[in-house]
């Protein structure tokens, strides 16, 4: 399962002549590895959140640009919806809970990486994680402000939505404790 999702990262990595810096390529090359095969906590309090906030959305708001192949829309989706599978995989069978906290280290993260990526960004004049300018198709980027502005308002915006799903998925948490507790 990890293999599949490490080709299609790289065969869309590839043939865009792209590193994969984009935040779900790196979810899915660090983040599945870290859950799936070493069971770490962080990459699963990461994985949740990014999928969570990330690639969820990037599913309902492909961003695929019109020239792309057959094979790039089917790794596309191989990518994000193994994003999806495994977080789902890690909170459901691995039972690997989160805690309030997890989102908003996931943000924390996230932030790091930003400064990370846009001196990548800068240095290369590239535009991974969209920070430089928002993308050239339409997603939700497109109802957003200009930049810089996006930027402020998209961390409202993740602010917001995972603060609404630390509370959702914290009940989900609790009603299967006190099931198990039944038992």
């Amino acid at each position: 399962f990890v293999a599949v999702i490490y080709i299609s990262v790289l065969v869309v990595c590839y043939n865009k002549h792209d590193i994969p810096l984009q935040l779900c390529n790196l979810t899915a090359l660090v983040l599945v590895p870290g859950v799936l095969i070493f069971r770490n906590k962080i990459s699963s309090d990461l994985l949740i959140c990014f999928t969570a906030l990330g690639s969820f959305l990037a599913i309902i708001t492909p961003g695929i640009y019109s020239q792309s192949n057959w094979y790039d829309y089917i790794a596309y989706f191989i990518e994000h919806g193994g994003n999806v599978f495994t977080a789902i995989y890690a909170f459901i069978v691995l039972d690997m809970t989160i805690d309030r906290r997890s989102f908003f280290n996931a943000i924390l993260y996230a932030n790091l990486l930003l400064i990370v990526i846009g001196s990548i960004d800068y240095i290369t004049h590239s535009n991974y994680m969209y920070i430089r300018h928002k993308p050239s198709f339409n997603t939700l980027f497109s109802a957003l402000w200009s930049w810089p502005w996006y930027i402020v308002e998209e961390e409202l915006i993740v602010l917001s939505a995972a603060f609404i799903i630390s509370i959702s998925l914290g009940t989900i948490q609790n009603k299967q404790r006190r099931n198990k507790l039944s038992f």
